[in-house]
């Protein structure tokens, strides 16, 4: 009886488990038809425009049961010796620092959810909320201001990775310098600390068809100064927009579009975004970047490269803002003048025949006059405002090795799968100030070797997220062994999966100790591997590699890489064609996998995007594709072909 409840235990888990996939799959929404209700963003279904999914953007502070935040603050100093030859009996360490932690999720309150769907239904009577929006992945950015000359400037003090579902908790934990920790202390002493959470968020979806082509000039972008460079050193998104608009510019890259231009801005963020995924991966931020090998010849670390990227979006935000109002406020003068000139030529014409001129009276009922002819802001048009750029800040972008060559070109005058990032933030501050949440702070002093204990956190890669676990990797096995210098040995081992990253929030500590370690500085370093088991049986393995790191940033072997497949409509029509078959192979560590994508030209099917599993350095694998004609009881096959592009085309029948 027991094994009969426990069976059906897992299969309730497995059915539910496996709605939840398919709902995850089934989110086709349309990027560009947001709908503000509410405190929350909304985005229409593509197979159903009435259906809407909200954006989970509404961030908050975990709390405890006893509702004390989880958040630490702490502030440390070791001490060390003084210089003999000065005679001072008082000195001061500068071997000090600080370490903050903090546990935030994404969550949206059912009232949250009611106002919204109050508000969608005077928008669209019948429009309805189904569920939140499932994000692709996402970066989590501690930002603080620190007084630098007088001037407070904003700065990114930490970088993790953010939950995708709503609900899931996340941790972020960030180690500051002395001159940081004292700044950032001193905020928390005061009654409003300035301490921000910002996430940057990865959407997918789709966008409507428009009357627009991209072309680009694959030999002409490669033959840019800034991506020539980018084989050696990877580039953060505010280098590789600038690129981009150079090579715009250059006419290497082309949007073109039939009729108004008011969407030029989008289209040309949807081409950047395209060729961006198609040149660089991702590499997910760090709170203790290797700064060695990820800016080989420079001293900034990843923090200091998402701060200049925030500083530089903010202030071309500003920009942008203020001359759209100053444009919007010239056309709102320009309007009042043209008014004021054709009613004091209305009235010379009236007064030149003898007649008065009509001038407006009160509306029946209203009990006021009816506006004049002057200009009002209402009668405008609202000033564009810039918001969050396509590409994210606090992402670095790294050159793929294969290089494209010839003329890429899509046309957008159908349904077109993209990825675009949103950021939203929200300051905690006045939740965690001294006077608040005194528990919450920390002074220690870290002299005592034999109390001492190294603590090396592991996390999964920025890259990788939750819904990786339950698309192609099983789980990654972590051990690391420390050889003291007093012989003896530490090994300790962890194996995430789905759902010890979900609970630990991705953060997985492993611990040794002080055993005749009188060198302080061998006593840091310490040995590790990891072992990736992947869906199929397959698995990589490392060799044993020796660090000094206090945070391990575990990236696997092989990644999901995208494959668009597309299919051209008159060519189905021609050759009649019912449905085609696309078959896509390729190898994790020797181990053959295969998907399977099907087109059909009904319900806007001709556009289709999967994911293969590839090395990160390599985007090859193979494809064959079968097209079903009519009548034909066998299908035609067309061989088993390689490629290394991100986009197959169905348009030719050989």
């Amino acid at each position: 009886m027991k094994n009969k409840t426990k069976a059906l235990i897992i299969l309730g888990l497995c059915f539910l488990m496996s709605m939840f996939y398919s709902s995850v799959k089934s989110q086709t929404i349309l990027l560009d038809k947001p709908v503000g209700a509410g405190d929350l963003t909304l985005f229409p279904d593509l197979n159903n425009e009435s259906n809407f999914y909200y954006m989970p953007n509404q961030v908050q502070l975990a709390t405890h049961p006893d509702g004390k935040p989880m958040f630490s603050f702490i502030k440390y100093v070791r001490n060390t010796d003084g210089s003999a030859a000065t005679g001072t009996q008082i000195t001061r360490s500068n071997e000090a620092g600080g370490i903050i932690h903090a546990v935030v999720r994404l969550d949206v309150t059912d009232d949250q959810i009611k106002d919204a769907e109050r508000a969608l239904r005077r928008i669209k009577s019948n429009g309805k909320i189904v569920g939140p929006v499932i994000y692709k992945s996402g970066t989590v950015m501690l930002i603080s201001s620190f007084n630098k000359e007088g001037e407070n400037v904003k700065r990114v003090v930490g970088l993790g990775t953010a939950p995708i579902l709503e609900g899931q908790n996340c941790a972020v934990s960030v180690h500051l310098t002395k001159e940081a920790s004292d700044i950032l202390w001193a905020t928390f002493e005061t009654p409003t600390p300035d301490f921000s959470i910002s996430f940057e968020m990865e959407i997918e979806g789709f966008l409507s068809p428009k009357r627009a082509e991209i072309k680009a000039n694959w030999d002409k972008i490669y033959s840019n100064k800034t991506f020539q460079g980018a084989m050696a050193s990877p580039l953060i998104s505010a280098e590789i927009v600038a690129a981009f608009d150079d090579l715009r510019d250059q006419g290497a890259i082309e949007v073109t579009q039939v009729g108004s231009d008011e969407q030029i801005d989008k289209l040309v963020e949807s081409a950047y975004n395209q060729l961006a995924n198609l040149m660089f991966d991702k590499i997910a931020g760090s709170g203790v970047p290797d700064v060695g090998s990820m800016y080989p010849g420079s001293n900034k670390s990843m923090l200091d490269r998402a701060t200049e990227n925030l500083d530089k979006y903010r202030k071309e935000a500003i920009d942008y803002n203020n001359k759209q109002e100053q444009l919007y406020n010239e056309r709102l003068k320009a309007d009042n003048d043209s008014r004021t000139r054709a009613r004091a030529s209305s009235d010379a014409a009236a007064q030149a025949s003898g007649r008065q001129a009509v001038r407006p009276v009160a509306q029946a009922g209203t009990g006021s006059n009816r506006r004049d002819s002057t200009a009002t802001k209402k009668d405008a048009k609202s000033p564009d405002r810039m918001s969050v750029p396509g590409l994210s800040i606090a992402l670095s972008y790294k050159m793929k090795q294969e290089k494209r060559s010839g003329e890429y070109k899509i046309n957008l005058n159908k349904y077109t799968q993209e990825t675009r990032m949103n950021r939203f933030d929200q300051n905690f501050g006045a939740l965690i100030s001294q006077t608040k949440c005194p528990d919450c702070f920390r002074r220690v002093n870290l002299d005592d070797p034999l109390y001492q204990q190294r603590e090396i956190n592991a996390r999964v890669d920025g890259s990788i997220n939750s819904d990786d676990f339950g698309k192609y990797i099983n789980s990654v096995e972590v051990l690391m062994r420390k050889t003291h210098q007093d012989g003896e040995q530490t090994v300790q081992g962890l194996q995430i999966n789905k759902q010890l990253f979900n609970d630990k929030a991705n953060n997985f500590v492993m611990v040794y100790g002080w055993k005749g370690d009188d060198d302080r500085a061998k006593w840091l370093s310490y040995e590790y591997k990891t072992r990736w088991s992947y869906f199929g049986g397959a698995s990589t393995e490392s060799d044993w590699t020796k660090t000094e790191s206090a945070v391990l940033a575990l990236a696997p072997d092989y990644v999901r890489k995208p494959v668009f497949v597309e299919g051209d409509g008159d060519f189905f029509d021609a050759e009649k064609i019912r449905a085609a078959e696309v078959t896509l192979f390729y190898k994790i560590n020797g181990r053959e996998q295969s998907k399977r994508v099907t087109l059909q030209p009904k319900d806007n099917g001709l556009s289709q995007m999967e994911e293969v599993i590839l090395p990160r350095d390599s985007n090859e694998y193979e494809y064959e594709i079968a097209y079903f004609i009519k009548g034909q009881a066998a299908p035609k096959i067309i061989p088993r072909q390689k490629t290394n592009y991100g986009r197959i085309y169905l348009e030719t029948i050989n």
